[in-house]
């Protein structure tokens, strides 16, 4: 092989390694993402729990938003009120909501593993490349 067919080799591989790396940093955004939402998640149940454990007629502060809490007085901690998409809003018992929110995380960390799967692949693929370009390189 030519050195210019060499160099046009080179710059082919290296421009798959630039797509590929970016296919990579991709999915670790994903993955920080969805570790979040696993935290998010683990960290709701744990709250569910400590709720259940609340006796009527408590003091609590609720969250109205971004940071912003009122004070409220418990009536029941019998139930939750959950969203369940397009405004819509039902009554749950905590139990059942616990059950929703835990599947909700498997869900998450299933996706997580097909994503760490993907990256594992990527990374790879990558190695293969800059190998190929390594042997190219000592052939110039």
């Amino acid at each position: 092989m030519a050195d210019k067919e060499i160099e046009s080799e080179l710059e082919k591989k290296y421009t798959e390694l630039q797509f590929i790396s970016q296919q990579m940093k991709q999915i670790q955004n994903q993955l920080l993402l969805l570790n979040n939402q696993i935290q998010e998640l683990t960290h709701l149940q744990q709250s569910m729990t400590e709720f259940k454990e609340l006796k009527d007629g408590t003091e609590i502060k609720i969250s109205i938003g971004s940071g912003i809490y009122a004070d409220a007085i418990l009536k029941s901690n019998n139930s939750l009120l959950v969203n369940v998409g397009a405004g819509v809003v039902v009554k749950k018992d905590i139990e059942s909501t616990k059950r929703l929110v835990q599947q909700q995380t498997e869900e998450i960390r299933q996706v997580h593993e097909q994503m760490m799967i993907e990256l594992r692949a990527l990374y790879e693929q990558a190695n293969s490349i800059e190998e190929e370009m390594n042997k190219l390189s000592k052939r110039m």
